[in-house]
């Protein structure tokens, strides 16, 4: 990786000169594991970054798909943890606007799940009649083929479409849902560990030091479980409202749409329903 990142530098000597020791220690050297099942299994796995900083694949588009994902695993809960009883583990949440706790306890409920939330994602799609087949299948199969969207539908539509795949046929949801909230995942909130995403736990409220997620996937689903399941902090909360002050266009649209799930009769609620009536100076709205 080292070499690579060098050319990459445009420092080629340096570069040539690492490969060629790499060469020579492929011709000469031989690696000898003992008990290698356990030196080589994936827990172990290692990830290293090469090159600069930058968006994932599909940018913002893939977080807010995976966040309209996980509004439909809300939405369908209850209706699956009626179906599943001993596979799923579901505990209502005491207001509408939250995410109930909702974990897998088994493979048996996720294909159900999938189409559920297939179904309402195309519902919200304007997709022609005679197309709505092709795209299932393709989300929901992993052995259909990407040519039978090729030419039907913009790149853009086509990687939306790999998204929802990753995530349902590919089972990367299910990897994440099987996960438990404090336990096996959080946000480290260590003040020297300066980093708003979820992190693998050791134990419960023990984040394991210096780890991250490998896929990219599973690592937005559970960092927005995260913050679905603890809510933001006063400075997070003050980050939010200032930059959509300063920044959004509509802030009106984006905060009603904040509070649309909340109980309009809750005093508290009423004094805070539109975003014009809210006073960053006042600590106790905020």
């Amino acid at each position: 990786l080292l070499t690579i990142d060098k050319c990459r530098r445009n420092e080629f000597i340096i570069g040539q000169s690492m490969l060629s020791i790499q060469q020579w220690c492929k011709i000469y050297i031989r690696d000898i594991l003992d008990e290698s099942d356990e030196i080589l299994h994936i827990k172990y796995q290692l990830v290293y970054s090469v090159g600069r900083q930058q968006q994932v694949d599909g940018g913002v588009e893939r977080w807010k798909t995976i966040q309209s994902i996980l509004t439909f695993v809300k939405q369908h809960a209850a209706t699956i943890a009626q179906q599943y009883m001993d596979d799923i583990f579901y505990k209502v949440s005491t207001r509408q606007s939250h995410f109930p706790e909702f974990r897998l306890l088994s493979h048996q409920p996720f294909p159900t799940l999938c189409q559920l939330i297939l179904k309402e994602w195309l519902s919200q799609r304007s997709f022609r009649q005679n197309d709505l087949q092709v795209i299932e299948s393709f989300i929901l199969n992993t052995n259909s083929s990407i040519d039978d969207l090729t030419g039907r539908f913009s790149d853009t539509i086509i990687q939306l479409f790999l998204i929802l795949r990753g995530l349902l046929s590919s089972e990367v949801l299910f990897v994440a849902l099987k996960r438990r909230y404090r336990v096996n995942f959080g946000v480290n909130q260590n003040s020297k560990f300066a980093r708003l995403m979820a992190v693998p736990f050791r134990a419960k409220d023990v984040a394991a030091e210096n780890t991250e997620f490998g896929h990219p996937d599973v690592a937005i689903i559970l960092t927005q479980l995260s913050y679905f399941y603890s809510g933001l902090n006063d400075t997070q909360m003050m980050q939010c409202f200032n930059r959509m002050n300063e920044e959004e266009e509509d802030p009106d649209m984006i905060y009603e749409e904040w509070i649309s799930q909340e109980d309009k009769t809750d005093d508290l609620i009423s004094n805070i329903q539109h975003w014009k009536s809210i006073n960053l100076k006042n600590s106790q709205q905020t």
